[in-house]
């Protein structure tokens, strides 16, 4: 007997697909692609898959969640509803994530390489124009030996040919009467035939650059012969949907098909990417020849289908450091099909490509002074080193610098308060909006900005507590304890108050000690300490917008002269950038992973030592703050 069907309407967008009866609305949501926030991959815990049920019936037991008043109302988690009629369901704005986010600009050109290794380019990828003289009695030689004849003024070794243009070597070759365009990719096995064209289209060279995050995808249209950047864009990684951090994607990736819908839902978002990209600039999918990848090293296995399990158990081993060229149809990118796309290396379970990508985009393996380089979101990753050394590693600060683990936490997008300033004696915000309108909720650098501010006001303790012999309306208890109302709802013609809680608090807190802890603890590997950097550089979106005293002052950054501090924007974005315009990148990032030591703080004693003296604002040694001390101390009247 066939189980009967249910349809299930998902608001807005009017977005209508069937189930069957006890199938989980959070996979439904998945499939019919509505953008629903699940931050735990389905577990339950995470709160963010919030829906409000407006007809039909779901068959959802109370959860922790969700308050008695808004089951009442209709408000459920989509991960603990199952489907047991026909259904409509608005899904809450705050669980939402939009389709694209906004991108920092990036320098465009080869030309912003450090000089030390601004050696002469050697392009990955280079198209020659022949003209072969055609076949005759006398000269009678294979098709594929004559081109390769010819070639060998562009080729020290014989060059490989990719079978695939073996089918159509003979049509295209007579087509413009011998005239044909060869492209040439560097391997390191030596040079690759990829592609070859009737005529002469050795005018341009077309590749992407991605820069593949755990939560924002963003890519670069590049020309590469002239070194320039033509188009970029950005865009949320299709895979949040199964999860916001890494662990919770391993996790899916175990189910029976996860593996395969998270490879899809990352492939769709490049290829979203890579078509706005060329709309912009009037090209086809098939004038890109190459393609160049940066990601940590989760998403890296994802992406080619790999499974990531090993990456979570103990010893912690990834799949491959450095994985091969990697044909662009094999995983469905929308590229020429010949084309090639290269991945920068991996250097351990936590530590990928990315942060890879940023060491060479900001030369630190030829500094002659100690660098802290740091790039901040989910899967905090750290690399303290110059031309000598490098350690590394990555601290699981989890998702609370990008809004994540926040109960009116978001990114930084249109809605997102970003700073605030108090009226010192009446506690009232003066909130920034990012895009000026009305706000949704509050994101990474807000949080800092605004945890800062309650600190110095002293409406907040050193110990994440409110003081709660304060009067003020702003101030009450709440479903996790205390909590401080940035906008009431009914202000801005929404049903729910934007809070910062007690137990948001806390999760900023234990995100920034684990930070700066692992600032510590590589330091202390190193035999060195803070006074001994001569910059720290803060890579990423995140980093672009944060405000460096109010980090100081919550304890996230060390607390050094601002001018030790520099923000290079995406990092992992440049280095992927860079690898496409010059082998000699893709040489250098091969060495700089192999130069970098991983330290696993998981397993340090002295980590941990180092998080719980963090785990307070801004730490629990003053002489580590003395500034930032004082200051308080002033502020609340001499008060600590």
């Amino acid at each position: 007997m066939t189980e009967k069907k249910f349809s299930v309407c998902f608001e807005p967008g009017h977005r209508v697909i069937n189930g069957q009866k006890g199938d989980s609305l959070l996979d439904l949501a998945i499939i019919a692609g509505t953008g629903l926030c699940a931050s735990c991959g389905g577990e339950g815990v995470c709160g963010r898959c919030r829906i409000k049920l407006i007809e039909g019936e779901l068959e959802c037991e109370d959860h922790l969640q969700i308050s008695a008043e808004e089951f009442a109302q209709g408000i459920r988690l989509a991960c603990q509803s199952r489907l047991v009629s026909n259904v409509t369901v608005e899904i809450l704005a705050e669980s939402r994530f939009d389709t694209a986010i906004s991108g920092d600009a990036i320098s465009c050109t080869l030309q912003s390489r450090p000089e030390s290794v601004k050696n002469k380019p050697v392009l990955p990828l280079r198209k020659v124009f022949l003209k072969l003289v055609p076949p005759s009695g006398a000269d009678n030689s294979s098709d594929l030996g004559r081109l390769k004849r010819f070639l060998k003024p562009f080729c020290p070794t014989e060059p490989d040919i990719d079978y695939h243009l073996l089918s159509s070597l003979s049509e295209t070759l007579r087509e413009k009467n011998w005239k044909i365009t060869v492209s040439l990719l560097e391997t390191p096995n030596g040079v690759k035939i990829i592609n070859i064209q009737p005529g002469d289209q050795t005018l341009t060279t077309y590749a992407f650059a991605f820069d593949i995050g755990t939560t924002g995808v963003r890519g670069q249209l590049l020309e590469v012969t002239k070194s320039q950047v033509l188009a970029q864009a950005t865009e949320y990684n299709g895979q949040i949907p199964f999860g916001e951090d890494v662990i919770s994607r391993i996790n899916y990736a175990a189910r029976e098909g996860g593996l395969n819908q998270l490879q899809q839902a990352v492939v769709n978002t490049l290829n979203n990417l890579g078509q706005a990209m060329l709309s912009e600039c009037g090209l086809e999918a098939s004038d890109i020849a190459f393609a160049t990848i940066a990601a940590n090293t989760t998403i890296t296995q994802l992406l080619y289908g790999l499974d990531p399990k090993h990456l979570r158990l103990a010893p912690y081993v990834p799949l491959a450091s450095e994985l091969p060229l990697i044909p662009a149809r094999h995983i469905n990118l929308s590229i020429c099909p010949q084309a090639y796309i290269y991945t920068l290396p991996c250097v351990a379970s936590y530590v990928g490509g990315d942060i890879v990508a940023g060491v060479i985009s900001t030369n630190i393996p030829h500094r002659e002074g100690l660098v802290l380089y740091i790039d901040i979101g989910t899967n905090g990753e750290i690399v303290v080193g110059n031309k000598d050394f490098m350690l590394t590693a990555s601290c699981s600060a989890g998702p609370a610098f990008e809004g994540g683990g926040i109960k009116n936490g978001m990114l930084a997008k249109p809605g997102a308060i970003e700073d605030i300033e108090l009226e010192p004696q009446s506690f009232e915000p003066k909130l920034s909006v990012m895009g000026s309108g009305n706000p949704k909720g509050i994101c990474g650098a807000g949080l800092i900005n605004t945890v800062s501010a309650l600190l110095n006001c002293g409406l907040l303790g050193q110990n994440g507590k409110y003081n709660t012999h304060i009067k003020t309306g702003r101030l009450r208890k709440g479903a996790d304890g205390y909590e401080y109302v940035l906008a009431f709802g009914r202000e801005f013609g929404q049903g729910q108050d934007i809070t910062l809680s007690e137990v948001d608090i806390d999760n900023l807190i234990r995100a920034k000690a684990a930070m700066y802890a692992g600032y510590q603890t590589l330091l202390e590997n190193a035999e060195a300490n803070f006074k001994n950097l001569e910059k720290v550089i803060i890579a990423g979106t995140f980093g672009a917008k944060l405000n460096i005293k109010k980090a100081i002052n919550i304890g996230l950054l060390p607390e050094l002269p601002e001018e030790h501090f520099i923000f290079v924007g995406n990092g992992s974005l440049a280095g992927a950038r860079l690898c496409a315009f010059d082998k000699n990148a893709q040489t250098e990032a091969s060495a700089a992973a192999k130069m970098m030591t991983n330290v696993e703080l998981s397993e340090s004693v002295s980590f941990m030592d180092n998080y719980m003296a963090a785990m307070f604002l801004p730490h629990t040694k003053s002489t580590d703050f003395p500034e930032v001390y004082a200051a308080l101390g002033k502020f609340n009247g001499g008060r600590i």
